[in-house]
């Protein structure tokens, strides 16, 4: 399978450490065989804090398009796409 990721500001200068800190990487384009995806990367820790925010305030959430990481990192983002490439090219994802 042919991907790609469109990350936040090319490839430079990005403050991957602010990603890190704050446990997730939003609205990033994923492109795999021609097809776009828009994903949003989380920590597991991070997540779960989203979850029970969006409960609490309109008592539900969904989710659509997510991928959960270790910790959110660029080489774990990466890797979780290249894997996921590998095993189903994005066919449980939501294409845009």
């Amino acid at each position: 399978m042919n991907y790609r990721i469109d990350f936040p500001d090319g490839d430079d200068g990005y403050d991957w450490m602010i990603v890190e800190s704050k446990g997730w990487l939003g609205n990033t384009d994923v492109i795999c065989d021609g097809k776009l995806y828009v994903i949003d990367f989380y920590d597991q820790v991070r997540l779960s804090q989203t979850i029970a925010d969006e409960v609490r305030a309109v008592g539900y959430s969904t989710c659509r398009n997510i991928v959960v990481v270790e910790r959110a990192t660029r080489e774990n983002i990466d890797s979780a796409v290249a894997a996921i490439a590998r095993r189903n090219g994005f066919s449980d994802f939501v294409c845009e």
